[in-house]
């Protein structure tokens, strides 16, 4: 009940009263002097009660405006300041409103896009049908099947472009008109976080993949290359016996060449699983691909037609010569196979310089300056499904004893192993570019050895320990060295070769021949013991194995180089005679 206060002044007639509801306006009434009747009063009394009535019936109006109006103030502040996008639609689909958020996703002011059909707007053409026929149907039936709950869809940006959205709509019912609110959210950077997860668990695999392949080949690399290194060695000792008749020669040549090819697959393997040592120099990409453009022409025929772009400048790198000649060999041959009735082949050097956008996870490459190799053709282009198995090794699109599947494999491998990256563009008719980026070097390119200088003599004299636990290999060595006229002691692992070295004690040792991995006592460790007597001895490591932290530990040792299995006899002549002659090492070498 409000509150009732009285103010009396006097008056001509009576008393002027003045009274209050409350903070109310004030309402004058004329008392008489004299002393009111029950009726005056009553009349009085009536005359309040009607007048507080009034004015509550009025501060109630008054509060439910404020409220209403302060509830669409609150409103508006969330739609304006809500970071998803929120869109209403009418009954007919018809858009009327459209917050802030909306018009910075999908590029359209709210003003041009109100009163016009939601499908219109945001639904991209190919989804529309569908739309059209939900929204009938929910009209019709009450039930949708995209409603109150989260979904993943397509929209249409004002552009054309479309993008990813999560999506839910809410159907409410005002004044007896049917709404529809939409609440989107743009899902474009967690899809594209997604596919590189996904990218990345893919490579995992097809990095676990390789590694898997990559131990099988270098756990039989081993035994493998000791058995070419016998086969191999004694076809070309019977290709160069004067007395073998020329039937023999010519089979003995053939063996030889299967051998050698066995030990090209041998090399593939353990190149696209990064278990092949490489000599990494630095060296010019634009000489490279000079030299080897001959050898190019005469592998891909005369109805290709080979062009060499070049770079104006030096693409110095930090890379194997003769690797990076059996990529462009393997490249060149594999798309020589994707032009069967002939086109072009384009291999282009440039220098380029790696952004953050190119770098990291996009090519696993640091920033910074690179040489690009690409190798182009026009030839009938790349299925997406081959294109992402055509690393792996094994994987061909060739017939049976067409190929092996190592060809791509080798260059995957290779260039990994030379810290670079490759990526292929490809579509089908349109031919292939592959692209090689290697990290670019300040260092000056090493000097080239000028061919046709007449090879020096391999023979000798000296005399030289030969370890060796695999006995047809010893038996090849020491064969291919008493040919040459040394002096041979074997022994078949360390222990030996140091009782051997004890009952030759006052005898010149001039050269230690070892395999690195042998039973009972490895080569650098038999060679460290032999030096404790010998200190001058150069070592010539032998090793099937490919392990380069194995090959690092042999040469690390000061007058010692090292030979991989397989190897021809007049290779292994050759390395033994450049041990021996090494300048830093006197004459002979005994205990006196």
């Amino acid at each position: 009940m409000c509150s009732l206060y009285r103010e009396v002044a006097p008056a001509r007639h009576g008393h002027q009263a003045k009274w209050r509801v409350r903070e109310s306006t004030w309402y004058d009434r004329l008392v008489p002097r004299s002393r009111p009747s029950r009726e005056q009063l009553e009349s009085e009394l009536r005359f309040l009660r009607e007048q507080v009535a009034r004015l509550e019936a009025a501060a109630t109006g008054d509060a439910r405006d404020l409220a209403a109006s302060e509830s669409d103030t609150r409103r508006a502040a969330i739609l304006h300041s809500a970071l998803d996008c929120i869109v209403t639609a009418d009954e007919k689909g018809r858009i009327v409103e459209f917050n802030p958020a909306a018009e910075a996703t999908f590029g359209h002011a709210a003003s041009a896009v109100i009163g016009r059909s939601i499908g219109e707007v945001l639904v991209p053409h190919a989804l529309r049908p569908a739309h059209e026929a939900g929204f009938a149907r929910y009209l019709a039936t009450g039930h949708g099947p995209v409603l109150n709950q989260r979904i993943e869809i397509t929209a249409l940006r004002a552009d054309g472009r479309e993008f990813p959205v999560e999506l839910a709509i809410t159907p409410y019912i005002v004044g007896g008109r049917r709404y529809f609110t939409a609440y989107l959210r743009d899902i474009s950077a967690r899809k594209a976080a997604e596919e590189a997860v996904r990218a990345s668990a893919v490579a995992l695999l097809q990095a676990q993949k390789l590694e898997a392949i990559g131990k099988l080949a270098g756990g039989i690399a081993h035994d493998f290359n000791n058995l070419l290194t016998v086969i191999v060695g004694y076809c070309e000792i019977l290709e160069l016996d004067s007395e073998s008749n020329l039937t023999v020669r010519s089979t003995a040549g053939e063996i030889r060449r299967a051998g050698e090819r066995a030990a090209t697959l041998t090399r593939q393997l353990l190149a696209f699983s990064r278990q092949q040592h490489m000599e990494l120099v630095p060296l010019d990409l634009n000489k490279v691909v000079a030299e080897t453009a001959a050898l190019l022409r005469h592998l891909i025929g005369t109805t290709i037609d080979l062009r060499l772009e070049l770079a104006s400048e030096p693409c110095r790198v930090k890379a194997d010569a003769i690797q990076i000649e059996q990529v462009l060999i393997n490249l060149a041959v594999n798309a020589k196979d994707a032009m069967p009735r002939g086109g072009r082949i384009t291999v282009r050097t440039r220098s380029t310089l790696l952004g953050p956008e190119r770098s990291g996870a996009a090519l696993d490459l640091p920033e910074g300056r690179c040489a690009m190799l690409e190798v182009i053709d026009t030839g009938s282009g790349i299925d997406p499904h081959v294109r992402a198995h055509m690393f792996e090794p094994f994987f061909t699109t060739k017939g049976v004893g067409q190929g092996t599947g190592l060809g791509l494999a080798t260059v995957y491998g290779i260039v990994r192993q030379s810290a670079g990256a490759i990526e292929v563009e490809s579509d089908l008719g349109e031919g292939t570019t592959l692209r090689i980026y290697l990290p670019a070097t300040d260092e000056p390119s090493a000097p080239c050895v000028e061919r046709g200088q007449s090879a020096p003599s391999t023979r000798g004299s000296e005399t030289i320990l030969v370890v060796e636990d695999e006995d047809r290999v010893r038996d090849l060595v020491r064969e291919v060295l008493e040919g040459q006229g040394y002096r041979v002691l074997e022994a078949v692992h360390g222990p030996a070769a140091l009782a051997l070295e004890r009952t030759h004690a006052r005898d010149q040792l001039h050269l230690l021949v070892t395999d690195m991995v042998m039973p009972q006592m490895d080569g650098p460790t038999l060679a460290l013991a032999l030096r404790a007597h010998r200190a001058a001895l150069p070592v010539l490591f032998m090793s099937g194995h490919s392990d380069t932290d194995l090959r690092s530990a042999a040469t690390d040792l000061p007058r010692s180089s090292f030979l991989q299995k397989p190897f021809a006899p007049a290779q292994f002549a050759r390395a033994v005679r450049e041990a021996l002659d090494w300048t830093r090492r006197p004459k002979s070498d005994s205990l006196s």
